[in-house]
């Protein structure tokens, strides 16, 4: 997919479609039942019901979801103890196939073209903050990609449990299986990563993450960024991600609905989020500062980015390349 294409993005509606509640359904309800706890079970259940507005199933599904979340937090306010085992089953579902295009208007397809840019030419790729590695399965059994030229994968997380649930799903794809090398290394992103992968991953990849990180702003999470671009080959480097901007919620609450603005303070209140104070502004200014040349665009109440070439040590950023585009909320 050209690059040119995914600059036409625009916005998803606020009025997400039955289709995406269709997929969640799909998603769940396939679940082993031992997996899902009965409230979203029946929550989920409920949603067949399209005598019930569309509004309804929303705010009875985002009264469960984020009471679930709740209790596996165990009075833990660090991001990393949401995601546990339980949480992990039902992690693509909650997260992907209802918070992004009911909440922050993004929808998963759009993260996946992504992944289809940054890894055309990777050898060697590293994900940060791996969830359950989603977008790299689906990357792998996308049919119409090119061969891959993909050797190996390095998972990075500080939660031993998303990156063991992460390398056991991609064992199950063949590609990952039997093709590419897979290895998991849990390590804070906001400190400098180990020094012998400096340098050596031809694609980074950050989905979710900076948004996950405790700061007042955007700025305090800058050494992520920078620990992302220090494990770039300088030349070819190509570093991709998407985050949910607080601030962008904040400034358009009317349209943003209730339930989204409502999720965001309960996962910030939580500790699952820290991203009140997050704004476009910032992260492209910090993006220019680390990387020779940046492309960012605004999804819904999201920012995604593809940002070449890192700044090293001793230089200053070039920053040739540099495209914004904000499209409205509709």
């Amino acid at each position: 997919m050209a690059l040119s294409s995914i600059e036409n993005y625009s916005a998803v509606s606020r009025n997400s479609s039955p289709t995406s509640l269709w997929s969640l359904q799909k998603k769940i309800l396939s679940l082993p039942k031992h997996q899902i706890p009965k409230c979203i079970a029946d929550a989920v259940e409920s949603t067949k019901n399209k005598k019930v507005p569309m509004e309804q199933h929303v705010e009875t599904l985002t009264l469960q979801f984020n009471n679930f979340l709740s209790k596996q937090m165990n009075n833990d306010n660090t991001s990393e103890a949401v995601y546990t085992p339980a949480t992990l089953e039902l992690y693509d579902a909650i997260v992907w196939e209802f918070n992004a295009p009911f909440h922050w208007r993004i929808r998963p397809q759009q993260v996946e073209d992504f992944y289809r840019i940054g890894l055309m030419s990777s050898q060697r790729h590293c994900e940060v903050a791996v969830g359950t590695g989603l977008f790299l399965r689906q990357w792998a059994t996308t049919k119409t990609r090119q061969p891959p030229k993909l050797e190996q994968v390095t998972l990075m997380d500080l939660s031993v449990s998303s990156l063991e649930s992460c390398y056991n799903r991609l064992q199950e794809v063949d590609l990952f299986q039997h093709h590419v090398n897979v290895h998991k290394v849990q390590a804070n992103i906001l400190e400098p990563p180990p020094s012998h992968l400096c340098g050596t991953f031809d694609s980074v990849a950050a989905n979710f993450l900076l948004h996950c990180l405790h700061g007042n702003s955007m700025q305090d999470k800058k050494a992520a960024i920078q620990s992302c671009a220090t494990l770039l080959n300088p030349i070819h480097g190509v570093f991709f991600g998407s985050t949910i901007l607080g601030k962008a919620l904040d400034a358009d609450a009317e349209a943003a609905g209730p339930y989204a603005i409502s999720t965001n303070v309960v996962y910030n209140k939580l500790g699952i989020f820290g991203n009140r104070g997050d704004s476009f502004d910032d992260l492209a200014t910090i993006l220019k500062e680390c990387f020779h040349s940046v492309a960012i665009w605004r999804i819904g109440y999201c920012a995604v980015w593809i940002a070449r070439r890192p700044v090293g040590p001793n230089e200053q950023s070039l920053f040739t390349k540099y495209e914004t585009i904000l499209p409205p909320i509709e």
